[in-house]
């Protein structure tokens, strides 16, 4: 069914094929209530059943070997010609499951080995699709949260800044920063020391470890470490100073004694100088 030159016959036997197989079912259904009617006995109309559809069976696989078997296939130099345009359709093919089919069908019936046929098959390298990554956006970050970063990338690079953190604040507001401050301090402690590699793999499990990741690569420009990690310090105290203030109106806004109201705006006063100071 593969040759190019007989495309006209292969049409023909298709059309024809359905037909006999659309005479067949009708013919079929009343020869069985024919049969269903005359004979009783259920052994004998099931064989007689299994006769007629390989009857049937036999003519129709004929029909196609008819056109099949126009070329003198006993002949070498036609047979070669014969299988060589079924490997040609073939090589026009993607689906490899019609090809392993029609290899193993044209060694059986021709006795060719099954590698010489594979041989002649090209091998179609499939394309992987191209995944184009969208470029993540940049967080923006207030200037709380760039001081906080900043600290723990100092921490990550500058040893001594560990001791420092816990020293003069030990404590951040958000709890991601919190988390990785907290990794930092533990992994210096079991291991001794703090060696950067050796905590990226640490660290490679966890489910904040992009942000990890992040803060390494984004602030390498960090220069005067000891006068920036002093006032970044100082940042991170005016953010949880601001979030005691924030918390302490919100408790105002929805109290009803005026004593308590007093006592709340006394420290809300006392917490925004201190922080001035």
């Amino acid at each position: 069914i593969y040759l190019n030159k007989e495309i006209k016959n292969i049409i023909k036997t298709i059309l024809y094929s359905l037909f006999v197989i659309l005479l067949t079912l009708f013919l079929n259904t009343y020869t069985l209530l024919l049969i269903d009617y005359i004979i009783p006995n259920y052994k004998l109309k099931l064989l007689i059943i299994i006769t007629f559809i390989f009857l049937l069976l036999g003519v129709y696989k004929s029909i196609l070997n008819y056109y099949k078997n126009k070329r003198n296939l006993n002949k070498a130099d036609e047979l070669a010609e014969y299988i060589n345009e079924v490997i040609d359709e073939l090589n026009k093919s993607d689906d490899d499951i019609l090809k392993t089919i029609t290899i193993n069908k044209l060694s059986e019936d021709y006795q060719i080995d099954k590698d010489l046929l594979n041989a002649k098959l090209i091998k179609k390298e499939k394309v992987k699709p191209q995944v184009i990554e969208k470029p993540k956006p940049k967080i923006k970050l207030n200037k709380y949260s760039k001081a906080a970063e900043s600290i723990l990338y100092i921490m990550m690079n500058n040893e001594p800044y560990i001791k420092k953190y816990q020293r003069d604040l030990n404590y951040f507001p958000e709890k991601v920063y919190k988390l990785i401050a907290n990794d930092i301090i533990a992994f210096k402690t079991i291991n001794g020391e703090f060696n950067l590699a050796d905590f990226i793999t640490y660290i490679s499990d966890l489910p904040y470890k992009d942000t990890i990741f992040r803060i390494i690569n984004e602030y390498e420009g960090i220069t005067n470490i000891e006068a920036d990690f002093d006032n970044y310090i100082k940042m991170i105290k005016e953010w949880i100073t601001e979030n005691q203030i924030n918390k302490l109106k919100n408790e105002l806004k929805n109290e009803t004694d005026i004593k308590r109201q007093e006592e709340l705006n006394d420290l809300i006063i006392k917490l925004k100088r201190g922080s001035e100071e």
